[in-house]
């Protein structure tokens, strides 16, 4: 069986822990909007929207109900591009208030 290949996407230092974890259990992981935390290593921080079979959303999701919060990046990225960006298959995790 495939393992499942994960991708965190912005938020903070709590994604990059996450990124961290699930790294750790064997699992595949990338980050996005996340390149300014430095406890990432280079090599996981995606500057291309990576392929992946599940992405992980941030808590809060947003902060303008435009676009994915994303402290520690200079980019931005709307719902609308993140939907449309990915992958048939892909499932989506993200906080519930």
């Amino acid at each position: 069986m495939k393992k499942q290949k994960f991708t965190f996407v912005g938020g903070d230092l709590r994604l990059g822990a996450a990124h961290e974890y699930i790294k750790s259990l064997g699992f595949l992981s990338d980050t996005f909007l996340l390149e300014k935390a430095e406890s990432i290593k280079k090599c996981d921080k995606c500057i291309v929207f990576p392929a992946s079979d599940v992405y992980v959303l941030p808590l809060p999701v947003t902060r303008d109900n435009v676009t994915i919060s994303s402290p520690l990046s200079d980019l931005s990225l709307s719902f609308d591009d993140f939907f449309s960006l990915l992958p048939k298959e892909a499932s989506v995790l993200f906080p519930k208030k």
